[in-house]
């Protein structure tokens, strides 16, 4: 009786057709297959790995926009080449230009409450307003307007 069972026993289900079937597909493999213990997942990687946290500043690096911006008092800003303080500022091309306004005013350490106008230094010297001055051009990104080497001059209003 035990050889009628498994005959027609086939993993963990009966099949009544088991013997029938047998000549068609032929006999099934009953042992299960044995994977190393070395066939993971990790030594199926491309290369090494580091952890996230350090490739993420190096991907961005490839991402950003470096501009040249500079604080001026009067708006709208003066046409001479360099103003007296300049500092070089990364942003993502995909940000605002209202966040460019805010990372500005911070940068330069305006009070808080302060609003500031967006000037573009030209590749002649004038200056020209980055958006509209009202604020309608807020929430479009920054590269509709700006590219590495780029100069921003942030005017200040009282």
């Amino acid at each position: 009786m035990f050889s009628a069972v498994s005959d027609h026993y086939c993993g963990d289900r009966f099949n009544p057709r088991f013997s029938s079937r047998l000549p068609v597909h032929g006999t099934p493999n009953m042992t299960p297959e044995k994977k190393g213990k070395d066939d993971k997942l990790k030594d199926h990687l491309i290369g090494s790995m580091t952890s996230p946290r350090a490739i993420l500043p190096l991907m961005l690096d490839h991402l950003l926009i470096e501009i040249k911006a500079s604080l001026s008092a009067v708006s709208p800003p003066p046409s001479t080449n360099v103003l007296a303080l300049t500092k070089v500022v990364k942003v993502l091309p995909s940000a605002p230009l209202r966040i460019l306004r805010l990372k500005l005013l911070k940068l330069f350490k305006a009070p808080r409450g302060t609003e500031g106008d967006l000037w573009m230094r030209m590749r002649d010297g004038k200056p020209v307003p980055l958006g509209d001055i009202g604020g309608a051009d807020d929430d479009k990104d920054i590269d509709w307007w700006l590219e590495t080497g780029s100069e921003v001059v942030l005017c200040i209003r009282n």
